[in-house]
């Protein structure tokens, strides 16, 4: 159904006293003029209107308006001061009525009428679609616009109507919902659009080439126009079997490019074979020079094959202990018994089935819903239905296939943890809002600070006011509410119990009502509850009733429904208390240790007439933590981790975090491979133990010295500079970089000379000549770019390249006095990592667009690498023992080349995550170690077999989601 339009028109109503001719009878008219707002969003492009007599007869001659032209006049018969005004679709003649109303006439007097006609846009149906694009063929990584127009059957454009675009191939092609298009890999894809409301649909072919093909074929110019001609890479070598692509180009002779049209030759085609446009492969060993011509004039590549590489082509890898504990905000119980864990940083979901191995579950977090303090509802029936309540956005999501995937329920400031009422699981209460529909629906019906539903009775809802001492009751679900009378004029808090008793603390004095507000009687009235500000109930059993203050040592517990109480005065000052689910009278609570700065978590077995010390040391005590029984398990829900304990006296988090891990890399000794450093702690035996290094470290990334073992610099946050002598034994400060506010600083020592270093972040490049003491600016030519990757030659410490984001790579030969840019074939592509290959003449990028590209020629010619996927790149590595073996670490997981890029195989297997940051290689390239983005550090080693440990469909799922949703 197509939505409603609006149109004003304005009627400016005169009587025409136009003279009689004696014996003619000629019929009053009045002069109308028709002022039109045209919808932008109208498909029609003109409107016919007419007046008629209400009660028939004499009609005007019709007006015909075109758009956009937005009035005219008419003349509308006088009769009997009514007259209708009819609004046809001139597209198809007059035969469609559109809109129609009656006007009251008054002659004389030049009255106005304004009148607001609503109307369906008119129902020209869509025949076809048609789909252009503005370049029909594009080398990857280039970009072009799609356009769709929607036809009648007459072949007329049909205007405002909106289109969704899709690819039929994305590893090759992708489109955005604007129209825009971007080339991935190589082959060919259908750009479709479909009109919304028709459903019609029309697509066109984008074909995507290593050279796209030009929209038309070029003249060649005269021979003498061309005066000279350039090929890169000039030389190189390649593994055999690789592929990579030549670039070429002609000038004239005042240092104009000139378009035209290359031949190329090889000298030795069974050693290097070349194509029609340029790509050379490499059929076996030896040296062949290509030559390209072009009007008369040459230029030749001499490029030399070497053997292939002998290495795996995969790697698998497993997953290393944590060094710490990430916040677990919740832990729940599906139906099928399945356990969900929210975890934060980075806000994740996390599932196990059964032993102490969790899982990441990717769903939406890269984007939206997941924020911090997220809380989980696990449907009571259907298994894999959650509910996540994100008080940081305010917002509640619903996932209806495990946390694979997840859409906005709701939205507000008095949203809260989502409760199943126990009598009828279709009345759902998130906050101030209900459900009557099993969370189809919300409603919302309460904004009180104390909003309570009763267990007993589905219909009928509380809420209280401390501040005006008020009440409301509601039987109908919140339809409506009924003031109370409440038994005293303050309280400062309300509770229901299981039993469906209503408590209201008022002060020094506890009143209860057992007919849901009805009627109230005064339970006690005593000292025991003097002070007092907050009432618990017990879960496990409705008669045990606890009274505090926050942050105060003062408590009071009754375990007779609040006939009798009794007082203990706590070994801490209380912060908050969580009552055991499922054992009446445990209690556990949080209290502030000024001796060690931590919180300590303190449990109770006699409702809180004594308290022992759990053992467990909390930093912060926000968010609160839950309690949670499993099994026969009771497990704490931590910011310091997930704790369990069988018997409520022994805890322990070190075999029930496994998978969820909130830790960084820092990186691995060159000289013994099974040493791993993650700041402060540092491990031995390959990740597997960890112990905190002796000196108070601060966080970084660490960089070995190429000459010294034992010399290690620290990169730290804001450019801090610290510098090991003794194998991190200690780590001394010794300089701040100047101009680096933002993140961390990259360091780049020398591998020839241990105070030469080089230094890149979001204030420019900086060199130091005294080991880190002192820093000189050395950004000439870089205007004060934000370096995302730095690289020194080991074979030429004085030869640097730096990756700047979209300024592309730049390159200084003069060890960073000059810079000069090395973007010829890589374009302004975002660049995000650097490597230089063993061979020390290969340069290896990643994009976060444009996949990974390969220098044979240390920068001077860029060639795009085969594709790693539709995935951004997050860190490329080479392989220190083999100049053919490439790591490419991307949102898509961890891929493989063992040609310099001529190919690719995903080696993710034994991966949890695809969201891969960093790859390192040991010297003998047979450990590796991966910083991932959300599952702490793998380790690896070279393997046959390719693939992925996570779901492939997860990953895809988040790139549909890489934008950000719209509210």
């Amino acid at each position: 159904m197509r939505p409603l339009l609006f149109l004003v028109i304005v009627l400016l109503l005169a009587a025409c006293n136009q003279p009689q001719k004696p014996g003619q009878n000629n019929p009053v008219t009045v002069e109308v003029t028709i002022q039109v707002a045209w919808p932008a969003a109208a498909q029609y492009q003109s409107l016919v209107v007419s007046a008629t007599l209400a009660g028939g007869g004499q009609s005007s001659t019709p007006l015909t308006l075109n758009r956009p032209n937005p009035s005219g006049k008419l003349n509308a018969p006088v009769g009997d001061e009514l007259f209708t005004v009819k609004v046809y679709d001139a597209a198809n003649g007059t035969g469609n009525l559109v809109a129609q109303t009656l006007v009251r006439q008054t002659v004389g007097g030049g009255q106005s009428n304004v009148l607001s006609l609503s109307f369906a846009s008119p129902s020209i149906p869509v025949d076809h679609v048609d789909v252009s694009l503005a370049a029909s063929s594009l080398a990857p990584g280039q970009t072009t616009t799609a356009t769709a127009t929607a036809r009648d059957a007459n072949g007329n454009a049909l205007v405002g109507s909106t289109f969704t675009w899709a690819s039929s191939a994305t590893a090759v092609a992708t489109v955005d919902s604007s129209g825009s298009v971007r080339a991935v890999a190589l082959g060919s894809a259908n750009i479709s659009a479909t009109e919304t409301t028709s459903g019609k649909a029309g697509s066109a072919t984008l074909t995507v080439s290593t050279t796209p093909a030009p929209p038309s074929p070029p003249t060649p110019p005269a021979p003498s126009s061309i005066a000279r001609v350039e090929v890169g890479p000039a030389s190189g070598t390649l593994p055999q079997g690789a592929k990579s692509q030549l670039l070429a180009k002609a000038f004239d002779a005042q240092n104009n490019e000139v378009p035209t049209t290359f031949s190329w030759v090889s000298s030795n085609p069974s050693v290097l074979g070349v194509s029609s446009s340029g790509q050379v492969s490499a059929q076996s060993q030896g040296s062949s020079t290509v030559i390209v011509s072009a009007g008369g004039k040459s230029a030749t590549a001499t490029l030399s094959v070497g053997a292939a590489s002998t290495a795996q082509p995969s790697a698998s890898w497993s997953a290393l202990e944590p060094t710490s504990y990430p916040a677990v905000d919740d832990l729940v119980v599906a139906a099928d018994g399945t356990q969900y864990a929210s975890v934060e940083p980075p806000s994740s979901l996390y599932r196990r089935s059964g032993g102490n191995s969790w899982t990441p579950v990717y769903a939406d977090y890269a984007g939206a819903p997941w924020a911090y303090s997220i809380q989980l509802t696990a449907d009571p029936t259907t298994s894999n239905k959650l509910w996540a309540w994100s008080a940081s956005q305010q917002s509640l999501y619903l996932s209806t296939n495990g946390g694979l995937s997840w859409v906005l329920a709701v939205s507000g400031p008095s949203l809260g943890r989502v409760y199943y009422h126990p009598l009828n699981s279709s009345v759902l209460y998130a906050g101030g809002y209900r459900s009557g529909d099993g969370g189809v629906s919300w409603r919302y019906v309460s904004s009180s600070s104390i909003f309570l539903w009763s267990p007993t009775d589905p219909q009928t809802l509380f809420d209280f006011d401390p501040w005006t001492s008020s009440g409301r009751k509601s039987t109908n679900g919140g339809t409506s509410w009924n003031t109370l009378t409440l038994p005293t004029s303050g309280y400062t808090d309300v509770k229901v119990a299981g039993d469906g008793t209503l408590y209201l603390l008022g002060n020094a004095a506890l009143y209860a009502s057992t007919d849901q507000g009805a009627s109230w009687s005064t339970r006690y009235t005593g000292s025991a509850l003097g002070g007092t500000s907050y009432l618990l109930i017990s879960p496990a059993n409705p008669n045990r009733l606890y009274a505090y203050r926050s942050y105060t040592v003062g408590w009071a517990f009754s375990t007779n429904g609040g006939t009798t109480w009794s007082t203990a005065t706590l070994p801490f000052s209380v912060g908050n208390v969580s009552p055991d689910p499922a054992s009446p009278g445990v209690l556990y609570a949080t209290g502030f240790d000024p001796a060690t700065g931590k919180y300590v978590i303190y449990r109770s077995a006699n409702d809180g007439a004594t308290w022992q010390d759990t053992g467990v040391r909390l930093s912060y005590n926000f968010p609160p933590f839950n309690v949670r029984n499993i099994g026969g398990i009771t497990y704490l829900a931590t910011v310091e981790g997930l704790w369990a304990s069988a018997d409520g006296q022994n805890w322990s988090r070190s075999n029930q975090n496994r998978g969820l891990v909130s830790w960084a890399y820092s990186g691995a000794d060159r000289t013994s491979v099974n040493r791993v450093l993650a700041l402060p702690y540092s491990s031995s035996d390959g990740g597997q133990s960890w112990a905190a290094l002796s000196s108070n470290l601060p966080t970084g990334t660490l960089y070995q010295s190429g000459l010294t073992a034992s010399r290690w610099w620290l990169a730290g946050v804001g450019g801090d500079v610290f510098l090991s002598s003794d194998n991190l034994a200690t780590i001394p400060w010794v300089r701040r970089i100047p101009y680096q506010q933002f993140g961390s600083v990259l360091l780049a020592p020398s591998p020839r000379n241990d105070q030469l270093v080089y230094a890149g972040g979001s204030g420019g490049v900086y060199k130091s000549t005294d080991g880190g003491a002192t820093w000189n600016a050395a950004f000439g030519g870089l205007q004060h770019a934000t370096v995302s990757a730095i690289v020194v030659n080991p074979a030429n410490d004085q030869m640097v390249f730096v990756a700047t984001g979209h300024a592309g790579v730049y390159k200084s030969t003069d060890g960073a006095a000059s810079w000069q840019a090395a973007n010829r074939g890589l374009g302004n592509l975002e660049t995000s990592s650097l490597c230089l290959a063993a061979d020390n003449s290969t340069l290896v990028a990643g994009t976060n667009d444009g996949g990974v590209y390969v220098s044979l020629d240390l920068g001077g010619t860029w060639g795009w690498s085969s594709s790693v996927g539709s995935y951004s790149v997050n860190g490329v590595a080479c392989d220190p023992s083999d100049p053919n073996v490439i790591y490419a670490a991307t949102t898509g997981g961890v891929y493989k080349s063992v040609d310099k890029g001529s190919s690719w195989t995903q080696a993710s297997v034994g991966l949890t995550t695809p969201y891969d940051q960093k790859v390192w290689v040991s010297p003998d390239g047979q450990t590796l170690y991966l910083q991932t983005q959300d599952q702490g550090v793998f380790k690896g080693q070279p393997s046959a077999s390719g693939g992925a440990g996570f779901r492939t469909q997860s990953v895809k799922r988040w790139l549909e989601l890489r934008q950000p949703i719209q509210k």
